[in-house]
Formats: structure tokens, sequence, C-alpha cells
């Protein structure tokens, strides 16, 4: 009887092996099909972040070129101005028979700059009548806080801005802006 016992116990035992065994290969096959779903997500993003990189790049070479394009037709939009600008300048100086350097002098007018900048230590009004020379004409603080020059000028077309402290400004009185080649725009003033 103790023979069948033991013979017993060995066949519980063998069965439990098998079982755990079983188990075992369960928990293998789904291990594996873990690793193998891991491997399929991180080839899928390897690839969707390669392809983002793609998108990126070119986007970023699109912008490149639409900044240069936008550059060059900005220059030629600036000399464009600038030719017809000279060229009704000429236009008008013959229509007024103006030929003479005096005759010219008298059409020079007084014009008014102002910046209101309170807390600045240097104000400069820089255009094209100085050539963008911001130690040319530095303007006086009156007692307000505002800085004020004057300058005779001929009839015509005048970009400027403001030097303050070192930092390019805007006038704020002016509605007029025309974009530059820096990226900004200057202020435009009809005289």
């Amino acid at each position: 009887m103790k023979n069948e016992e033991c013979g017993q116990e060995k066949f519980d035992f063998i069965e439990k092996l098998v079982s755990e065994l079983h188990e075992m290969q369960d928990l293998l096959r789904d291990r594996e099909n873990i690793k193998v779903e891991y491997e399929k997500e991180m080839s899928q993003r390897i690839r969707m972040e390669e392809e983002s990189h793609k998108i990126r790049t070119s986007l970023e070479e699109q912008l490149a070129e639409r900044g240069a394009e936008f550059n060059r037709i900005t220059a030629d939009r600036e000399r464009i101005l600038q030719v017809w600008t000279q060229m009704l300048d000429d236009m008008r100086d013959r229509l007024m028979g103006s030929s003479h350097d005096s005759d010219k002098e008298s059409l020079t007018r007084n014009i008014q700059f102002e910046f209101p900048a309170p807390a600045a230590k240097v104000v400069s009004v820089v255009g094209d009548f100085n050539n963008w020379n911001a130690d040319a004409d530095p303007m006086e603080k009156d007692k307000e806080g505002v800085w004020k020059t004057s300058m005779s000028l001929k009839p015509g077309r005048y970009e400027y801005r403001f030097f303050v402290d070192g930092s390019w400004k805007n006038d704020p009185a002016c509605s007029s802006c025309m974009p530059n080649k820096f990226g900004s725009s200057n202020c435009v003033r009809i005289v």
C-alpha cells in the first residue's frame, strides 16, 4: 500500500510539474507576444519620427526659400520706388523750371521732428536725408521730455527712424511706414 501511495504522490507531483510547465510556456508565449508588439510600436514610432523630421526639414526649407523671395521682392520694390521717386522729383523740377541751385534752395522747407522719450539719454533722427548717420542730427529734449529738431528738406519722400539710446524706434505720430531690408519698417515723411 505504501508503494501505491508513493506512486500516487509521484504521479501528483509529476502532474503538478507538467501543469506548472504549461503555465510557464503560456507566460513565455505571452512575453514573446508582448515583445513583438513592443517592437512593432517602436518601429512605428521611429518611422513617425523620421517622417516628422522630413516634414519639418521640408517646411524649414520652404520657409527659407520664401523668406529669400520676400527679401528679393522687397529689395526690388525699394529700387523701383527710388527710381520712381527720382523720376517724379526730376519731372517736378522740370515743370517748375527749377534747374538752378538757387531755385532748388527756395523749395526747401523747415521740417520738425519730435519723439517723446522722457527717460532717454540720447535721441537722433536718422534717414535718407542724412545718409542714415545716427550722429548727424542729434535732437534736444524739452521740459516735457519730448526730443525735437528741425531741418531744411527739399520736397520729396523721405524714410526715417529715431535712434534712441542705441535702439531703433519708429515715430509714434507717423501713420505711413515702409518695410526695410532688416525685417522691420521705416517711417515715411512726404515734404
